[in-house]
């Protein structure tokens, strides 16, 4: 996960995150929606990349498509 006021601060663009991952492709969520679901959201700063984060918490199983 990265975040996104971080990747601003730098002035990066969102389609940063996914630069090197041919075919992913981008998601948003805020942390107040993670939040909202029992997660937990953290800077997970790395040397490689600044604007790391993580959301951790127990996740449930759904459905995968």
């Amino acid at each position: 996960m990265y975040l996104q006021s971080v990747m601003a601060r730098a002035g990066r663009l969102p389609v940063e995150a996914v630069r090197n991952y041919s075919g992913y492709g981008l998601a948003a969520i805020t942390a107040a929606q993670a939040r909202a679901l029992g997660q937990r959201v953290a800077r997970d700063r790395l040397p490689e990349e600044p604007a790391h984060g993580i959301v951790y918490g127990q996740k449930k199983r759904r459905g995968i498509m």
